[in-house]
């Protein structure tokens, strides 16, 4: 019986060790697909962290990362990068704006953008009320041109009250003056000579 148990001890022993030889293998496998999800997910994914991290302070990255291969995580990247590349444009869209540059030619993203799409349109309102503003300027020179003038000639004829001479004199040199004109003449009708 010595040698049946002894056959019993081995083929357990046996199987012990074979049991033990399929876990390592199996953790070596496990090691090397971890190691693999690694290199082809983790890594990259903290490469995109880090390049888009930056954007939650307003501060857009320096380098896209080099995440190759045509999977989700590399088509996530390049949208990124196009994200940012619009979002540049957009900035400095809006900076001309701001220096008074109303003129510069901009295009959303697409029809959808929605802060493109708002810059298009305060564009347009800076630019519709900045002529509603030079005409109202324009317009409020004329009054102050006129009453400037009203009140100037008004003060030539109270002051030559009586004196045609010095009247027509005055008024032609301010009225010459006062429209920037090269010279002006002006001419009295005199009731009592015929000729």
């Amino acid at each position: 019986m010595t040698s049946v148990e002894e056959y019993k001890k081995a083929a357990q022993r046996q199987a012990v060790y074979t049991i033990i030889i399929f876990f390592i293998i199996i953790g070596v496998l496990f090691l090397i697909l971890f190691k693999q999800f690694a290199n082809s997910v983790a890594k990259p994914l903290n490469q995109l962290k880090k390049y888009i991290s930056p954007l939650s302070l307003g501060v857009f990255p320096s380098e896209k990362p080099d995440i190759g291969g045509n999977n989700e995580i590399s088509e996530i990247c390049n949208s990124t990068d196009n994200l940012i590349e619009g979002l540049k444009q957009t900035s400095q869209f809006a900076q001309e704006i701001g220096k008074g540059n109303y003129q510069i030619n901009y295009k959303p993203l697409s029809k959808q953008d929605i802060l493109g799409n708002a810059l298009l349109e305060m564009q347009e309102n800076i630019i519709k009320s900045s002529g509603e503003e030079e005409k109202r300027k324009e317009e409020e020179e004329i009054r102050t041109w006129i009453n400037e003038g009203l009140t100037k000639f008004n003060d030539i004829l109270r002051q030559t009250q009586g004196n045609i001479i010095e009247m027509s004199s005055k008024v032609i040199s301010e009225l010459v003056k006062f429209i920037n004109a090269n010279q002006g003449g002006m001419f009295v009708f005199n009731d009592d000579e015929e000729q």
